[in-house]
């Protein structure tokens, strides 16, 4: 989907909203995000969350602050063409991409690594690792506000000034694509969008428009990221 995406666009940003930790393993997420940063170079960021619901609907716990913390420094080494050691299951072994001259990737420009959270721990190593925040907060000013206070502490207290431009919020939302004559405001477009984000949405998009980059958004993840700084 995200390659979809990357041909039929040219200038809207692609990543994963979000990819699950607990069930990949850094270097298949390095190595499919950098695929898609070699189709759509400078417009790509990789998403990577605990898998807070993924991993719950599966009846199991998601990752561990301690255990995303470590996994968060292992692809963003490996973004850069660089060897990481990488842990998975009690073994620790380095790792790099070995057909990167290929083609098949591309590391350059860089992609920036955005990191899902929403509590304050998460929120922490979201300053210390994350070229920018993914969560889920209401589109008022003082909400954004509030995360942006939390991230500049968490990070003046890791040594790192976090400015706005540096380490930008992007908060989850969901579309729907309407049919020929359907308003925004019907039934099934509420249903869909829960009713919480059809007002937010900054156009109208109908069916016919489904391979415009306003509905490519949407394949970026299973859900869209609205950029709201």
């Amino acid at each position: 989907m995200l390659a979809l995406v990357a041909d039929r666009t040219t200038t809207m940003r692609i990543g994963t909203g979000v990819a699950v930790a607990p069930i990949r393993a850094s270097p298949v997420t390095a190595a499919s995000i950098a695929t898609i940063n070699a189709i759509a170079p400078g417009r790509v960021f990789c998403g990577i969350g605990t898998g807070n619901t993924a991993m719950r609907i599966m009846g199991h716990k998601p990752m561990t602050i301690d255990a995303f913390d470590r996994y968060l420094s292992e692809p963003r080494l490996l973004l850069r063409g660089e060897e990481a050691v990488v842990r998975w299951g009690d073994v620790e072994s380095p790792v790099r991409h070995l057909m990167a001259p290929n083609g098949f990737v591309r590391f350059d420009p860089a992609i920036p690594v955005h990191v899902l959270a929403f509590g304050p721990r998460s929120l922490e190593l979201a300053s210390r690792h994350g070229d920018g925040l993914i969560t889920s907060a209401p589109l008022e000013p003082a909400s954004i506000a509030g995360l942006r206070t939390a991230l500049e502490r968490s990070g003046a207290a890791n040594g790192r000034t976090v400015a706005r431009a540096q380490l930008p919020i992007s908060t989850l939302t969901t579309m729907c694509v309407l049919d020929e004559g359907e308003s925004v405001d019907s039934l099934r477009p509420t249903l869909r969008t829960s009713g919480t984000t059809t007002s937010s949405m900054s156009r109208r998009v109908r069916s016919t428009d489904a391979t415009s980059e306003s509905i490519s958004a949407t394949i970026a993840g299973s859900s869209l990221t609205k950029s709201v700084l």
